[in-house]
């Protein structure tokens, strides 16, 4: 499936069930052509091939109810055109095909939008022909459109190349004057453009008969005539069986002799008339009144006993997952979920399957993300997660109904080199248009945090040793083990900022020297040591004497800059050897207290202080967001960088709207804040409906995102400030 080049148009496997369905349904007809119609139980003749018909019939559609309440999203009961336009821009398919396969092959790039939406919004033909592609003085003096061409008189005082707003498919055809001219797609859209000549003209665009569509077309007319012609004769050779010859039940073997219940007088009566067979007239009835019957009492069925609530057909269905944590992430609850494995290679992948149920109406898009933790917190497996190749893609969110749950699976590949050990599964659940994450809660009702560590997984050293690809490669011999490379996630980094080094080792002799500690040392360009390091090789841990010789190993290190280092070039070096540039930007610091509309003095464990904000009022009559702009001030230098929460919420403290960042639009965290030092942090909530006579307030505050943990200032953890709305 991953090989053959044209199979991504196909995409899944599952697509062809449609296809196969209609023969399908014919082949399991088959053998009831072969049931005797009539058959004698005790002495009576039974209509054996109706019955077990009707019986074959009430038992696929029993079994298939419970497909008729499928989780589906709502739909216009009449949708046009305008309900496409509104699925694309919602979903992004625009094409409505994840491939584009709907588009012609000069389309590079897909349309965002289209002039000709306000057309069909407003109920008119759209008005294809580009008057943006008229050259300076020319002019359209009359234009017609149906739904498949359109004519134009144009006059031009030059050259110019005209474009008309349709794809460039085979068929169409552009004439001016009545002769044809040819017609070619615009780079990279895809939209049909020809040459108009200068002067006036009647230009006209229309949608023709190509030769492959003539003789497809000829091929399925053919087909439907060949259709009826075998269906004629053989309708005709039946009835003449019938009439002429021995009758028989369409095997070749006479009624007595398998089984049907004609006896020899009721053959003689069909003899002395020839032209009808009274027994298949009347079972050919009798099929029709069964089948009648059957479906009006499943009819019946269905409105009285399926309908009304659930029943052994439906039913509330039990989740079919090992763990459940019952953890709440907005409007959804995560109910459980299952591991493919509890144990994985480094360099492996392993896939997690989320089972959420829908609370509420969902208000966004939401997306999860899945990755492992080590024990210091850091990532050890790539940052963003997708679904496995071989599932469909669910819903957006937004589109879940109460009620329902959903399966949300990830796959989660393993980073090469990864150390073995205990590894925390840890989740986050966010917004796709914000990038805002939830706060999960708890089973005992407590806020988590925005992400949850929700399961555990040992990790092995491979079998045999992975293909790690260094960002920048290294071969040097530090102290009997073997620096083979190493990452570096950027070269200019401000003061005080978090930076990763990841490097890259080999174990090149069985008893190498002891290395426990590494020295880690930023130098600056006049050769002097500005900052340094202790680290181990791969975690503290995992020492170099666990390690095996033929395995390649990773170890992760963020580094904290010192937030007092000046702006210049500075190089790093590992025990002498010489790694990788970092430059340190200019910083723009303030040291003098800016303005605010209300004063605060909330000191968060004397390492920061909130000293004011600005809130834009509320207005009743209108949803708008609302922006808080926060005032902090540096108390003491900080070694987590930690994040700034605030959420609005209404009198029963629930929350309305909240936003969780790094402070001043994660331009200035935390670790980079000098004492003394302002920083200015806006945040944007909303908009929610404000309540006239309703009560709301902020809750401001600081937390670890490694680990939930909040700051507290006088014994809160949190800063509470009310509101007033405005009732202009």
């Amino acid at each position: 499936w991953e090989s053959l080049p044209l199979i991504e148009f196909v995409q899944f496997p599952w697509r062809f069930i449609g296809r196969a369905a209609l023969p399908v349904a014919f082949l399991a007809g088959v053998p009831f052509a072969y049931i005797p119609n009539n058959y004698r139980v005790f002495n009576r003749n039974l209509p054996l091939a109706p019955l077990l018909t009707m019986a074959a019939a009430i038992l696929l559609i029993v079994l298939s109810i419970p497909n008729l309440y499928p989780h589906t999203c709502p739909e216009d009961a009449q949708p046009t055109i305008n309900t496409v336009h509104a699925y694309e821009h919602d979903s992004g398919l625009v094409g409505v095909d994840p491939a584009g396969s709907y588009f012609p092959k000069s389309v590079k790039i897909r349309p965002v939008g289209s002039s000709l939406e306000e057309d069909y919004l407003a109920g008119r033909p759209p008005q294809r022909f580009d008057t943006t592609s008229l050259p300076p003085g020319a002019m359209v003096k009359r234009v017609d459109y149906t739904s498949l061409s359109g004519q134009m008189d144009i006059e031009s005082p030059s050259l110019f190349q005209a474009r008309y707003l349709s794809f460039a498919y085979p068929g169409w055809e552009a004439t001016i004057d009545g002769e044809r001219v040819s017609i070619s797609a615009s780079d990279p859209e895809g939209l049909i453009t020809f040459p108009v000549p200068a002067g006036e003209h009647t230009v006209e665009v229309s949608w023709q008969m190509t030769s492959s569509r003539a003789v497809m077309t000829g091929i399925s007319v053919a087909a439907a005539i060949s259709i009826v012609i075998v269906s004629v004769f053989l309708f005709r050779k039946g009835a003449k069986n019938q009439n002429g010859g021995e009758s028989t039940n369409g095997v070749g073997t006479p009624p007595e002799e398998n089984g049907s219940d004609l006896d020899r007088s009721e053959l003689s009566e069909i003899d002395d008339n020839p032209g009808l067979d009274r027994s298949r007239y009347q079972l050919k009835w009798l099929s029709l009144a069964l089948l009648a019957v059957a479906g009006i009492g499943l009819l019946i069925f269905k409105a009285v006993v399926v309908d009304p609530g659930y029943s052994f057909l439906r039913q509330e269905t039990q989740l079919p997952v090992t763990y459940q944590p019952d953890i709440v992430a907005g409007e959804l609850l995560l109910e459980g979920y299952n591991l493919s494995q509890d144990r994985v290679e480094a360099g492996q992948s392993f896939d997690i399957d989320l089972a959420w149920r829908v609370l509420e109406p969902p208000e966004a898009d939401y997306q999860s993300n899945v990755w492992l933790a080590g024990p210091e917190g850091m990532i050890w497996s790539d940052k963003e997660t997708n679904r496995p190749r071989t599932y469909e893609d669910t819903a957006r969110s937004r589109f879940w109904l109460p009620g329902q749950w959903t399966w949300d699976s990830r796959e989660i590949e393993v980073l090469d080199g990864a150390p073995p050990g205990r590894y925390d599964i840890v989740l986050t659940l966010f917004d796709r248009e914000t990038l805002q994450p939830l706060t999960l809660i708890g089973q005992d009702g407590a806020a988590i945090g925005p992400n949850a560590v929700i399961a555990e997984i040992d990790v092995t050293v491979p079998d045999s040793s992975a293909s790690v690809v260094p960002q920048f490669a290294i071969d040097e011999d530090i102290d009997g083990l073997t620096l083979i490379g190493y990452n570096q996630d950027r070269e200019d980094a401000s003061p005080g900022e978090p930076l990763l080094i990841t490097l890259f080792w080999e174990k090149n002799r069985e008893n190498p020297p002891p290395v426990d500690v590494l020295n880690l040392v930023l130098i600056d360009d006049t050769g002097e040591s500005v900052q340094n390091w202790s680290i181990s090789p791969v975690r503290v841990d995992y020492p170099p004497d666990d390690w095996s010789t033929s395995t390649s190993f990773r170890g992760q290190h963020v580094l904290r800059l010192d937030p007092g280092l000046k702006s210049g070039s500075y190089t790093f070096q590992l025990e002498g050897v010489e790694l990788g540039q970092l430059r340190i930007g200019e910083l723009e610091r303030l040291f003098d207290e800016p303005s605010f509309d209300s004063a605060l003095q909330a000191n968060f464990d004397n390492l920061a202080e909130l000293v004011g904000l600005t809130i834009e009022p509320f207005d009743i009559d209108q949803e708008k967001p609302i922006t808080v702009t926060i005032v902090w001030r540096g108390v003491d230098e900080m070694p987590i960088s930690y994040r700034v929460f605030i959420h609005l919420v209404n009198a029963r403290g629930e929350i309305l709207s909240q936003s969780d960042a790094d402070p001043a639009g994660w331009t200035r965290p935390t670790t980079g804040w000098l004492p003394g030092e302002y920083i200015v942090d806006s945040h944007l909530l909303g908009p929610i409906a404000v309540q006239e006579g309703e009560e709301y307030a902020l809750r401001i505050g600081l937390y670890d995102p490694a680990t939930g943990t909040r700051l507290t200032s006088s014994g809160e953890d949190f800063v509470l400030r009310n509101l007033e709305t405005d009732s202009r």
